[in-house]
């Protein structure tokens, strides 16, 4: 592949679907030739903003709430840059790609194949830095870098992308990542890598009567299916959500489920 995507998106909360901001360049090896940013509406159920993360990238929700929303976005996105046959560059790709995810499931968009490779892994086989942090990376390459908008942190992982292929002297990222711990990530409607999990955990775990599972930082207690027909579970937000969100997650147990549509495993 000679022709490559960075992407970044922004959030207004804690859900990967609220994103309210994204940014995409298009890049070969050696330069940038195009550009894409765009405010995003997030789902009406999700489209709260969470005071820290306004406090990250100062995107007002009176901004983002008058924006279209992703799939009018994506539409666009789509015209201008061809993610067919791209690989697709993030930095610490597993939350941007995660973003993606959930989006093509919340809105039932069709899932192009995508592979991608995360600039913290190129990074840690290229530099030695005391952390990998886009800011960290950009002011030792000294990229210019208005961090946590979605433009210049995707051009700038676009840069490292290609500052890592000069410092190897290498055209080829194969050659980068061959016979390293680090690979291509996957994502597409059947194959999701663990790279691109959703932010619903999949770690199972059993305790007297009841199933217990992580979601973020709470753990949610399913009783048994006898027990669970006495009462309705609580609403809780992320409760609300996984119920927008059905496709992808077992309401029962709050377990991922493959987009193809297979049974719940658990229940």
């Amino acid at each position: 592949m000679s022709n490559f995507i960075a992407i970044d998106f922004e959030t207004a909360n804690e859900y990967k679907a609220s994103a309210c901001s994204i940014g995409v360049v298009q890049f070969n090896n050696t330069k940038i030739s195009k550009k894409f940013e765009s405010l995003i509406r997030p789902p009406k159920d999700i489209d709260h903003l969470r005071s820290d993360f306004y406090r990250i990238h100062g995107i007002s929700r009176k901004s983002y709430i008058k924006s279209e929303y992703f799939p009018l976005v994506w539409e666009k996105l789509t015209e201008e840059i061809n993610f067919s046959d791209s690989l697709v560059f993030a930095h610490n790709a597993g939350f941007d790609l995660n973003v993606l995810k959930e989006l093509f499931a919340y809105y039932k968009i069709n899932f192009p194949s995508i592979t991608y490779l995360c600039t913290v892994n190129l990074a840690k086989l290229t530099w030695n830095t005391y952390d990998y942090k886009l800011s960290t990376l950009s002011s030792h390459l000294k990229i210019e870098l208005n961090h946590h908008d979605a433009l210049s942190d995707a051009s700038a992982c676009a840069k490292i992308a290609m500052s890592c292929l000069k410092t190897h002297g290498s055209s080829s990222f194969n050659q980068i990542i061959h016979n390293s711990r680090f690979g291509y990530g996957k994502l597409s409607k059947s194959v999701n890598t663990p790279m691109s999990k959703s932010n619903v955990k999949t770690h199972y775990a059993k305790s007297g009567q009841a199933n217990s599972y992580k979601l973020d930082d709470k753990t949610l207690s399913i009783i048994e299916s006898e027990n669970r027909k006495k009462s309705k579970p609580q609403k809780t937000e992320a409760s609300q959500y996984l119920k927008l969100n059905s496709r992808g997650y077992c309401e029962k147990c709050f377990l991922e489920l493959p987009l193809s549509g297979d049974k719940c495993q658990y229940c």
